[in-house]
């Protein structure tokens, strides 16, 4: 049975429970909504007739944006909760390399919130899909390197090979043109000139932030996927 006093992100007891656990929070925000919807539904039309005759017929437009205010809170509640007491001792005072994943997270977030205020939902989807291509042959490389079969290892590099290749090309070659270019040339025309500026200084930073991971990658590939510890010691 699941502690509710253990961590939510314990690395020691990930398994197929922690998917459970989604499950059932999901079911549980779906109820929420049926039951409270029946419930609250009647005497919020009743009083929104009562503040003003005819209103009443947007009770269901108010009440969804009430359940959604309220979900919100809930789920921002629990993101700055493991975020601060359950993320593996990552915290936003951190200085370990986790700092590189929050700041590229709140980069990221940033830029995503921007590009749907200013309606550029197409220029972001080309962003993040020109980035991700790069991100299945890492997630290949790190299951074939947790499964450390001696039989695997050449097939590890080559995954890690092909993903550190994707990278460089989507990532690092291929940003600033696609990417940097349009908004350096175009954004002043259509957009307000502190929306520019803060795009073209948050993608700035993302792509220093790659530029980083990308020598990271390559240093991991000069040795071997050891960490720096374990190489100086060799």
């Amino acid at each position: 049975m699941w502690d509710a006093s253990a961590p939510i992100l314990d690395p020691d007891a990930m398994a197929a429970s922690d998917f459970l656990h989604a499950i059932w929070i999901a079911i549980a925000f779906v109820a929420a909504r049926l039951v409270s919807e029946y419930l609250l539904s009647p005497p919020l039309t009743k009083f929104l007739r009562w503040i003003k005759p005819g209103s009443e017929r947007h009770a269901g437009k108010i009440y969804d944006e009430f359940f959604m205010a309220l979900a919100g809170i809930y789920t921002e509640a629990l993101a700055i909760h493991v975020l601060i007491e359950a993320n593996y001792g990552c915290r936003p005072w951190s200085t370990d390399p986790c700092l590189e994943m929050m700041v590229h997270h709140a980069l990221t977030l940033t830029l995503i919130c921007l590009g749907y205020g200013t309606n550029l939902l197409r220029y972001g989807t080309m962003w993040m899909a020109l980035f991700d291509s790069s991100n299945p042959f890492l997630h290949g490389a790190k299951i074939l390197n947790t499964i450390k079969a001696d039989s695997l290892k050449t097939a590890t590099w080559v995954v890690y090979l092909i993903f550190t290749l994707v990278f460089l090309v989507a990532r690092i070659l291929a940003s600033p043109y696609s990417i940097l270019r349009p908004a350096f040339t175009q954004s002043f025309d259509i957009l307000p000139l502190w929306v520019s500026l803060a795009f073209i200084t948050l993608m700035v930073l993302l792509y220093i932030l790659q530029c980083f991971w990308f020598y990271k990658i390559v240093l991991i590939g000069i040795r071997g996927g050891k960490s720096k510890k374990e190489a100086n010691e060799e």
